[in-house]
């Protein structure tokens, strides 16, 4: 379903979401096509409500910047503020899935943005915990964890917490790279595009019926593993 909605209909909504976003703000003013909206949301619940190995930051990401690059174009506003309504969007977006206000604004603000000026960051965080309110409201006021109390016993544990720091960000590299190279060798497969999504199903399938933990966000495996089971 998302092969062909993707293909034929809104090319644009391909992808992550994040390197889309930060094309639209660096090459476009902040322009992103507001159809796009529709397309990305359909496409992403489909795909997250099916089991795909998929989260949801990515998607939310880029229908809230479409949605404030929408907003900021029917008002016609000069590309400055069109950068910074596309930012808006982005933060309130995670900040109402999530319920991270300040997540959402420190995202938009460095990674989308990449401006913590006043100008800039009063907008952001305005957008950022009125989503957030109203989230609360809709939702409740849950974490997304469920964190057990955690001491430091021993001030050498800080030895090991600096190792796994540096093992976390190999692994974070090696991840990158790998999954680039992916990426690339798929794009360049000779198959239908409208298929290739149905090809990725198949293996995520194949390999949840001895790891169903594959299935979706992994929200449920990290809290276990934050519980040590």
């Amino acid at each position: 379903m998302v092969g062909p909605l993707i293909t034929f209909f809104a090319p644009e909504a391909k992808g992550h979401g994040i390197p889309e976003i930060l094309k639209a703000i660096a090459l476009r003013g902040g322009k992103i096509k507001p159809g796009m909206v529709l397309f990305k949301a359909v496409a992403s619940i489909i795909s997250i409500g099916s089991g795909f190995s998929v989260g949801r930051e990515g998607p939310i990401a880029q229908v809230g910047a479409a949605f404030g690059s929408a907003f900021g174009q029917f008002l016609k506003v000069p590309a400055t503020l069109l950068k910074n309504l596309t930012a808006c969007g982005v933060a309130a977006g995670i900040a109402g899935v999530f319920n991270t206000p300040i997540a959402g604004v420190m995202f938009a603000s460095e990674v989308i943005l990449r401006d913590f000026g006043a100008s800039a960051l009063n907008t952001v965080v305005v957008a950022a915990v009125t989503s957030s309110i109203i989230s609360r409201i809709y939702l409740g006021d849950h974490p997304s964890f469920s964190i057990p109390t955690y001491s430091l016993n021993n001030p050498l544990e800080i030895l090991l917490y600096f190792g796994l720091g540096i093992l976390a960000a190999l692994v974070a590299v090696f991840f990158m790279v790998v999954l680039e190279q992916a990426e690339i060798r798929f794009e360049r497969w000779r198959f239908p595009d409208w298929l290739k999504p149905a090809c990725g199903g198949l293996v995520i399938g194949c390999i949840g019926y001895i790891f169903p933990q594959v299935f979706g966000s992994g929200l449920t495996t990290i809290e276990a593993a934050l519980h040590g089971s």
